[in-house]
């Protein structure tokens, strides 16, 4: 049985975590979900994860395998977590969450790795990692801290409590609500997957680098970057398309 399935829309890479009851991440989770993930070719613009698992986003982790895992196998499983959501921050393809359910550790150390977090009012979302003697080592500290700040990081990472999603949206961890995250997120990624790669590619690896640049380094990098995508054929298409009115029609390589 496959843990996660596929359906692929134009440009977009839509992908459904099934591993019911709670969509806990197994090794085998894992595996597939890499595998999914970096199989996406240059003709993939958006990706689009969410579940199968009714009032479930993911619970996170495999709470019983660690348990008994020794040390050498626990750690190359956080290592593969964070390989596995490291492949969400590729440039040029825009990752986007559906949150419809409980969104918990691991879970939502997957959607920090993501662009853009849209959830529905009755989601809960936290890192619960504390609560039961161990970190969430799979990225979510940093990230959680680069996309709040330390306050709001704090609080979640220490207390270990589940927040609302307004909550969640008021601290800016949530990115939009929506009464149908899927549908939200499937209309939002078709959008931005026919955005020009390079435009996507430069402005994502820019915004990443943001939080550790130095302020003029930063500034450099973008005006390198603007040069470089500006030279671009795509560039000169959506100059063309906006002062002829008309939709833009950018290319992407296919594989």
């Amino acid at each position: 049985m496959r843990l996660v399935t596929v359906e692929y829309r134009a440009r977009v890479l839509h992908v459904r975590m099934s591993s019911p009851p709670v969509n806990a991440f197994s090794a085998a989770f894992f595996d597939d979900l890499h595998a999914v993930l970096a199989s996406a070719g240059p003709e993939i613009g958006a990706v689009v994860i969410s579940s199968t698992v009714e009032r479930v986003f993911a619970a996170g982790g495999d709470i019983p395998f660690m348990a008994r895992a020794d040390e050498p196998t626990s750690e190359n499983y956080v290592r593969r977590c964070q390989e596995v959501y490291g492949l969400l921050e590729r440039p040029e393809v825009v990752s986007i969450m559906a949150i419809d359910g409980a969104c918990l550790g691991g879970g939502l150390e997957l959607s920090l790795a993501a662009d853009i977090r849209i959830a529905s009012p009755s989601s809960r979302l936290g890192l619960p990692e504390v609560s039961l003697g161990i970190l969430a080592g799979g990225g979510a500290i940093h990230r959680l801290v680069r996309a709040v700040g330390q306050g709001v990081a704090r609080d979640l990472l220490l207390t270990g409590e589940p927040i609302s999603a307004k909550q969640a949206h008021m601290w800016g961890l949530v990115n939009r609500l929506a009464a149908d995250p899927l549908a939200a997120a499937l209309a939002l990624a078709e959008k931005v997957g026919s955005f020009s790669p390079e435009a996507v590619g430069a402005t994502k690896v820019l915004a990443l680098s943001a939080s550790t640049d130095e302020f003029e380094d930063g500034l450099r990098d973008e005006l390198a970057r603007w040069v470089e995508v500006r030279r671009g054929a795509n560039a000169q298409e959506g100059l063309d398309a906006f002062a002829q009115r008309r939709a833009p029609r950018f290319e992407r390589r296919h594989a």
